[in-house]
């Protein structure tokens, strides 16, 4: 006899936490393949084949604007490769678990990396290996928690991850306007960045370091360029997510409906409205005026003495400035 058999909420939780676990991890690993293809191989295939003819009879200035156009047209080709591995139907969180995994493997490699730079010894590469192994285990239990797949939707349930705005026929003044004062902000930044030139004292590529190898994989080409680019484009990103956060944009819905609220005054009674208040400052100007005069004079008075001034009496600055004229 047959006997249905229904899975517990708890073993679902976990099967379904592993599974996106490995599809985190997968997705991460293409995630690194690109970025050394974009960091490493197209700017090497084009520095051996047409840099060089390119550079030579058109500039370099048009040598690195094609060049960043190959790596565009690279970065179009590899994602939507990498949308169409991915599927139409997308699980939850699977998006947010690919982020964690390639923040926490470029974190783990610039780490191992760092402390690989400091001497080409033995020594400092096994030190490396060994944090690098201690990482990759913590990385590895924070992964297989059981709460992993949970955490990663309730991540990607604020819309970090997608261009689906909240609530977008709402508030849109007020939003174009924090939009637009937050890229200010970040337009600034860049610009202090850049100004203050403040990337020429860095490395003009970021590379990792590979342990017991001795080769380095560059990761983020011409830092003194691309990275201000890559800061204005996750500024862009940033801000434009923070105005459709579910919270931030109830407040700005709600604002821009109090503002309607207002009754803005017309043209005539704008003009009637500060006439009256310039005259009524100029009137209370002249009126505190008097008053302030006419006090001083009662109370200054022989009558009455309460003010009383020695004119025979010097400044102090006038006294030294004597002092020193007679020196």
């Amino acid at each position: 006899m047959a006997v249905a058999v229904r899975n517990s909420p708890e073993s679902t939780t976990k099967s379904a936490g592993v599974g996106l676990s490995a599809a985190s991890a997968l997705g991460a690993l293409y995630v690194l393949v690109a970025i050394v293809i974009l960091g490493t191989v197209v700017p090497t295939l084009w520095n051996s084949g047409v840099a060089g003819v390119v550079r030579d009879h058109l500039g370099a200035f048009v040598n690195v604007a094609l060049l960043t156009v190959v790596e565009l047209f690279s970065l179009g080709v590899l994602w939507a490769l990498g949308l169409a591995i991915v599927g139409g139907q997308q699980r939850p969180g699977l998006r947010a678990g690919v982020f964690t995994a390639t923040v926490f493997a470029l974190a783990i490699a610039t780490i191992v990396s760092a402390i690989g730079w400091t001497s080409a010894s033995a020594t400092s590469d096994l030190v490396a290996t060994v944090l690098g192994a201690i990482l990759v285990v913590g990385a590895f239990w924070f992964f297989a928690n059981p709460r992993f797949a949970e955490r990663m939707q309730t991540l990607e349930s604020q819309g970090w991850f997608t261009a689906a705005g909240f609530k977008p026929a709402q508030g849109k003044r007020v939003r174009r306007a924090t939009l637009l004062g937050l890229l200010i902000l970040a337009g600034c930044g860049v610009w202090t960045l850049m100004n203050h030139r403040t990337l020429d004292v860095v490395a003009r590529d970021w590379q990792l370091r590979v342990p017991f190898v001795g080769q380095t994989v560059t990761l983020l080409p011409d830092v003194k360029f691309t990275l201000p680019l890559l800061v204005a484009a996750v500024s862009f990103w940033l801000s434009y997510r923070i105005v459709h956060m579910p919270t931030f944009a109830e407040f700005l819905i709600a604002t821009e409906a109090e503002l309607n609220k207002v009754a803005w005054p017309g043209r005539r009674s704008l003009l009637q409205d500060t006439a009256v208040v310039l005259v009524t400052v100029v009137l209370m100007t002249v009126f505190l005026f008097g008053v302030d005069i006419a006090w001083g004079r009662i109370l200054s008075s022989p009558f009455v003495g309460v003010l009383r001034f020695d004119s025979s009496k010097k400044p102090a600055g006038e006294n030294q400035q004597v002092q020193e004229l007679d020196w």
